[in-house]
C-alpha cells in the first residue's frame, strides 16, 4: 500500500476582503521593487481558489500563490500575505491552502450553516468545493489535515440587519464546519481564526459584530480572533479616482496576510 504523504491544509472562507478587491497596481506604491516582483510571480505556497462564484478561479488545481487571485486578475487578497510569511518561515512544502469566498454575502442567509437551518449557498457551495480539493489532494499522494479555518466576513451583517443574530449563526458555523471535516482534523483539532471587520462607515453595526466575534474567543480556546482596528489596516486612499471605502487598500491586505498569518502558524 502507498504510504500518503501528511499535509497540513489551512481554509480561507468568507466576502470580499477575504475574497480580494485590492488593486495589484498599487503594491510598488508601499513595496520595493523586490517584493512586488515577488507578489505578482507567485511563492512556492500552493493554493487551489474559487473567489467570484468561479469567475476567477485555479481550475480546481492548486497553484502558486500569486496576486491575481482575487474577484478578477487584477485584484488579490490576504493569501499573498499569509503565503510570503509562511514560505519565510520554512513551511511552504508543508502547508496547501484552500480558499472560497464571495464578496456581499452574509452570515445570516448566504453563508448560514445546517445547525442554524436554512443552509445557504456559500456553506453549501464552499463545502462542496473544500471537500472537492481534499479529494484531489488524496488522489495525489497526500494525507491531508485540516489545521484552521481562516474567516474574513461579517461586513454585510453589519449593515443589512444580521447583526441581532451574528453571534448564534457563528457559533453555529463553527461547530458545523468542525463536524463536516472532523475525519480531516488535526491532532490538536481544527481553529477558527476570525478577523474583525473595519469600522467603514457603511459598516452601522460593525461593533456588534466584532463584540460577536470577541465573545466566541472567550469560550473557545480554538477561536482566535484577530483585532483588525488594533492594527489601523487602512481601506481609505485606493484607487486614486474614488477610494473604495469597503475593501481594504493593497498594503493592508498584505499586512491583513500577515496577521492571518502568526496566527496559522500557532496552529501547525
Amino acid at each position: 500500500m502507498k504510504t500518503l504523504k501528511p499535509i497540513k491544509v489551512v481554509v480561507l472562507l468568507g466576502q470580499s476582503n477575504m475574497e480580494g478587491h485590492s488593486h495589484i497596481s498599487y503594491l510598488n506604491r508601499h513595496f520595493s521593487n523586490e517584493q512586488t516582483n515577488q507578489y505578482n510571480n507567485g511563492f512556492p505556497l500552493k493554493i487551489a481558489f474559487m473567489s467570484n462564484r468561479g469567475l476567477n478561479n485555479s481550475n480546481n488545481k492548486f497553484v502558486s500563490v500569486k496576486t491575481g487571485q482575487g474577484i478578477d486578475p487584477t485584484r488579490f487578497g490576504p493569501e499573498v500575505g499569509i503565503a510570503e510569511l509562511l514560505t519565510k518561515n520554512g513551511l511552504n512544502d508543508e502547508v496547501f491552502i484552500i480558499k472560497y469566498a464571495v464578496g456581499a454575502t452574509n452570515l445570516e442567509v448566504a453563508w448560514r450553516s445546517p445547525s442554524s437551518e436554512n443552509t445557504g449557498e456559500c456553506y453549501i457551495e464552499s463545502t462542496k468545493f473544500i471537500d472537492r480539493m481534499l479529494l484531489n489532494l488524496e488522489n495525489d499522494g497526500y494525507l491531508p489535515k485540516i489545521h484552521a479555518f481562516c474567516y474574513m466576513q461579517g461586513e454585510s451583517d453589519a449593515c443589512d440587519g444580521g447583526h441581532n443574530e451574528y453571534y448564534i449563526y457563528l457559533l453555529n458555523l463553527i461547530k458545523d464546519l468542525r463536524k463536516h471535516y472532523d475525519r480531516y482534523a488535526s491532532k490538536d483539532g481544527i481553529y477558527f481564526i476570525d478577523a474583525g471587520i473595519s469600522d467603514c462607515s457603511s459598516w452601522i453595526h460593525y461593533q456588534t459584530i466584532n463584540n460577536a466575534k470577541k465573545a466566541i474567543s472567550l469560550i473557545d480556546d480554538k477561536y482566535l480572533f484577530i483585532d483588525t482596528l488594533k492594527y489601523k489596516l487602512s481601506y481609505q486612499k485606493e484607487p486614486d479616482f474614488v477610494a473604495d471605502i469597503h475593501h481594504y487598500d493593497s498594503n493592508a491586505s498584505i499586512i491583513l496576510g500577515h496577521l492571518f498569518a502568526e496566527q496559522i502558524m500557532k496552529t501547525l
